[in-house]
């Protein structure tokens, strides 16, 4: 290693440590705080993992739960309880561990309805920044589906994605280069036919056995195109006097 002085010595890493051991993150105090670390770590929203690292209080839902059993007992003349008198199951807590934290990354994780699973509660969540991005026309169509059935898991997802739907555009708002390589290189051939008035006898031929007339390839390991046979309309005015010239013609 060389300082400013241009004086010559060894590198840190000849005389200590300089990678530090992985810092593994046992506890975090928001749920945001553990989205983001299941993103970092897993490129997903893991809720499993997120609910090992963070434990959201449900002492509220578990005061609704003793509600729901008195407003039961009373019908029946039952004693009332409160939440402390009910045991309340490992299932049942981590059912509603998991139920409190998605209620608090509310509008910032989504459940997809394609990779939604009915029996696996932790499968299908996305972070807001993957699911409302990408063919969002496509995604509101299927949320709108899903959300006629089943409107407590789905109606949030048809509410984000119609805000951030693209505004649709007029005909003259649309401007495609040519070379653009989703188009067909057999459209920018008709393209060319009618922007040059080809004649019919100089227009590609393609049967089972044979091709012929001038024809437009697009090679797609280097993605360059190649005009064939385009010597059989050389005298075209449109190609050498109105779109080019006799050096270089359109």
């Amino acid at each position: 290693m060389v300082d400013e002085d241009g004086i010559v010595t060894k590198a840190d890493m000849f005389t200590k440590q300089t990678i530090k051991a992985k810092d593994n993150i046992e506890r975090v105090e928001t749920a945001v705080e553990a989205l983001n670390i299941s993103v970092n770590e897993f490129n997903v929203v893991n809720i499993p993992f997120m609910l090992s690292i963070y434990e959201p209080d449900i002492s509220d839902m578990k005061k609704d739960v003793a509600a729901k059993e008195n407003e039961e007992r009373r019908g029946r003349a039952g004693r009332e309880v409160s939440a402390e008198d009910i045991g309340f199951s490992e299932k049942l807590t981590k059912e509603l561990q998991r139920a409190k934290m998605i209620e608090e990354l509310k509008g910032i994780i989504f459940l997809n309805p394609v990779s939604y699973n009915e029996n696996n509660p932790d499968a299908g969540w996305e972070a807001a920044d993957e699911y409302l991005s990408g063919n969002v026309r496509d995604k509101l169509r299927i949320a709108r589906a899903y959300a006629m059935e089943n409107p407590e898991l789905f109606a949030d997802n048809v509410t984000a994605l119609e805000k951030v739907q693209p505004k649709d555009l007029d005909a003259s708002e649309i401007d495609v280069r040519i070379g653009t390589t989703w188009i067909e290189p057999q459209d920018y051939e008709t393209f060319i036919y009618e922007l040059l008035n080809t004649p019919r006898r100089a227009r590609a031929v393609r049967t089972q056995w044979y091709t012929f007339g001038i024809q437009l390839h697009l090679n797609k390991y280097n993605m360059e195109w190649f005009i064939e046979n385009k010597s059989l309309d050389k005298k075209s005015v449109a190609a050498t006097k109105t779109y080019g010239t006799e050096r270089m013609d359109a």
